[in-house]
C-alpha cells in the first residue's frame, strides 16, 4: 500500500484504516470521535497515503515532461491555534513520516517538503495573516477540531483552494481531480457549523461527494 511505501513507522489500527478508506469513494469526509480516539493520527496518515498513492499513479505513469510539475502537491493540516498544531500535529508528523523521505522540515514555518516535491504545511486559524493565503491550490486539507475553526475559513479559503484549478483545467491528460477534505474533531454540542455539516452529510442533504 501507499503507507508501506512511505515507510510509516506507526501503523493504523483496523478501525482507523476503515476511517481512512472513506476518502477513496468520497471527496469530503466528516470524522467525529472523542478525545484519545486517534483522530489526528488518522488525518495525518490519510494525507500521507493519498500523496504516495498519487506519486505511484502520476509520477511513475506519466510522460517525463510532466513529472516535475505534478510532484509538487500541497496539503494543509489546519488547527484552531498554533499551540494545538505544535503540541499534537507536528509530533504526529515526526512519528509517521520516515526521515529518509524528507527533503527538509522547517519548524519556523511548520512545513515539511518530501523528496518527491510534495509539501505538507501546518496552518492555524488564529494566524492574523490567514487571509493572505487565498489563491493557493490544495490537493487535500485536514480541518482538525473543525468545530473550533471559523466556518468562514472553510467557505472563503479552504473550499475554493480545493476546486478545479488552472493546472487541472489545462492539463486534462493527467485526469486530475479536485482536492479533498477530511474533517476531524471532538463533538462540541449541536450549536456549531461542524455539527450542521455532519448532520447534512448524514441526511443526504449534501452532494454525492460527501
Amino acid at each position: 500500500t501507499g503507507i508501506d511505501l512511505l515507510k510509516v513507522i506507526a501503523k493504523p489500527t483496523p478501525k482507523q484504516m476503515d476511517a481512512m478508506n472513506l476518502l477513496g469513494p468520497n471527496r469530503f469526509v466528516c470524522g467525529i470521535a472523542g478525545r484519545g480516539g486517534g483522530k489526528t493520527f488518522v488525518g495525518v496518515n490519510s494525507m500521507l497515503r493519498d500523496d504516495v498513492m498519487k506519486l505511484e499513479k502520476f509520477e511513475f505513469g506519466i510522460p517525463t515532461p510532466y513529472r516535475k510539475k505534478e510532484s509538487k502537491r500541497v496539503y494543509w493540516h489546519v488547527c484552531p491555534s498554533l499551540q494545538q498544531f505544535k503540541s499534537f500535529v507536528w509530533p504526529e508528523w515526526m512519528t509517521c513520516i520516515h526521515p529518509a523521505d524528507v527533503e527538509h522540515a522547517h519548524i519556523s514555518d511548520w512545513e515539511v517538503k518530501m523528496k518527491w516535491g510534495s509539501i505538507y504545511k501546518g496552518i492555524t486559524a488564529d494566524d492574523p495573516k490567514i487571509q493572505l493565503r487565498r489563491g493557493v491550490t490544495l490537493e487535500g486539507v485536514i480541518p482538525d477540531e473543525a468545530a473550533d475553526i471559523p466556518e468562514e475559513l472553510w467557505i472563503r479559503i479552504l473550499l475554493p483552494a480545493l476546486g478545479k484549478s488552472r493546472r487541472r483545467k489545462y492539463r486534462p491528460e493527467l485526469n486530475l481531480q479536485p482536492g479533498w477534505a477530511f474533517f476531524i474533531g471532538t463533538p462540541m454540542g449541536k450549536k456549531n457549523w461542524y455539527y450542521r455539516l455532519w448532520r447534512d452529510a448524514m441526511d443526504g442533504k449534501k452532494s454525492a461527494d460527501w
